[in-house]
């Protein structure tokens, strides 16, 4: 036998260069025989080349946790569950309940070359809903005939701030009537 040659099937042709990726190949072998020698038959076999396993991503760390959501540092290939279920490529879940405990699972799916690997997992707790009115700034002022206000920080949640003030005899300040419906209005929407 003066030699032999390997080809592998792959892309719909004939090649002599082995594949890298799994899957399943038809391989041929051809012989060419030294003069005078008997020709030998072509054999035919298969290589397979299995996917392989992925040990599971760390666990997820939170980046960012607010009253009804949770983001997670992004694990590069990775996709997310809040349910071990259903799975998305972001590293955000919204819509959440405040004050809980939610399990949040990451793991890579599977590839052309690489089997789902298991997934890893951590408890991560919505923050709390702010119960507090906010900071109200506090002054006292000398009477100067000139209108007077405070600063109000708008709390987490809260849609408008609206001022008013009880003076002597029980008298209410604060924006017109009409003035404190609509921001009443706005508060509702």
């Amino acid at each position: 036998m003066a030699k032999s040659t390997v080809e592998y099937y792959v892309n719909d042709e004939w090649v002599s260069t082995a594949p890298t990726n799994a899957g399943t190949y038809p391989v041929r072998v051809t012989f060419t025989m030294n003069s005078g020698v008997a020709q030998l038959d072509p054999v035919e076999t298969t290589l397979t080349i299995n996917k392989a396993d992925r040990q599971a991503p760390p666990a997820p760390t939170a980046s960012n946790v607010g009253m009804t959501s949770i983001s997670v540092t992004t694990i590069q290939g990775a996709v997310y569950s809040i349910n071990g279920t259903t799975w998305q490529p972001s590293p955000l879940f919204e819509g959440l309940t405040p004050s809980t405990d939610y399990t949040v699972y990451a793991k890579y799916p599977a590839d052309d070359n690489h089997n789902e690997s298991p997934a890893s997992s951590a408890v991560i707790r919505t923050s709390n809903q702010s119960t507090s009115a906010g900071t109200v700034q506090s002054e006292v002022y000398t009477y100067d005939g000139a209108p007077k206000s405070l600063v109000a920080d708008q709390p987490t949640g809260c849609t408008a701030v609206t001022q008013t003030f009880t003076g002597i005899n029980d008298t209410v300040y604060g924006p017109p009537l009409r003035l404190r419906r609509t921001l009443a209005l706005i508060k509702w929407l």
